[in-house]
């Protein structure tokens, strides 16, 4: 269901504590989207040389995204993967949205790269990736998830996701419920006893607004502070099921 995944990623990289990344590979983020995020400009590039060039020139307030050209993406990926991490410790507190993972990964392989940066402990770094399924997600991916945010399933991709929350019958009809742009938080970290989820309006993050106190604590407060989520797992690095969503009168391709 087209309902605005990728807005909402660069929602959550808005809020980044150093700079923040996109991979594009359908090329969909432009200046208005990131705008809307909170954004102050938006700069492109398609190869590793020139996003070193943009790290080096980085300011805060930019966007940076990386647009693939499609041929091999998983080669691109390598190459771009491979500055962020040259040193390892550069992508330290750095935010990377990795849009359509799926294409880099399935429930049976994934590509090195990926594995590579959705391990980076004990370094704090925001991950956050987009899928239509929780069934196109390798297991590297939802081991090391700290939080998902879901908007409407249906089907089989609802039961890999109220599976995978280990959810009730109450959370599986409270996601067929959704309005539209509508989500639920689910904090993969959280104690025996706590809400099971949390609802997500669209004027919490599609205007921009301070998020409610829930979503705040679970993404960016936490017990580190920084971007280091409540539901951290110890290896100080957040990352992200985002399922489909935003609101007002969205663009259907988000």
């Amino acid at each position: 269901m087209k309902e605005g995944k990728t807005s909402y990623g660069l929602h959550l990289l808005a809020r980044s504590s150093k700079g923040a990344i996109a991979w594009d590979p359908r090329h969909m983020i432009d200046e208005e989207m990131a705008e809307r995020a909170g954004f102050e400009y938006l700069t492109t590039v398609d190869t590793g040389q020139d996003l070193e060039e943009a790290i080096q020139e980085y300011d805060p307030g930019e966007l940076v995204v990386v647009r693939p050209s499609g041929l091999d993406l998983e080669t691109e990926f390598h190459e771009i993967i491979g500055v962020l991490l040259d040193p390892p410790e550069r992508f330290h507190d750095w935010a990377l949205l990795v849009d359509e993972a799926a294409s880099l990964q399935s429930a049976h392989a994934i590509t090195p790269d990926l594995d590579r940066i959705v391990r980076q402990h004990p370094r704090s770094a925001l991950i956050v990736q987009t899928t239509h399924s929780l069934q196109d997600w390798h297991r590297s991916s939802r081991d090391l998830t700290d939080a998902m945010v879901a908007f409407r399933l249906q089907g089989r991709s609802l039961d890999a996701f109220v599976e995978y929350a280990d959810g009730s019958e109450d959370m599986r009809q409270a996601v067929l419920d959704l309005p539209r742009h509508h989500a639920i938080l689910i904090d993969c970290g959280s104690e025996p006893g706590a809400e099971e989820f949390t609802y997500i309006e669209p004027q919490e993050w599609w205007n921009n607004k301070v998020l409610d106190k829930s979503f705040s604590e679970a993404y960016n407060g936490g017990e580190h502070g920084e971007t280091g989520g409540a539901a951290d797992k110890g290896n100080g690095q957040e990352e992200r099921f985002v399922g489909e969503g935003s609101p007002r009168t969205p663009p259907e391709n988000d």
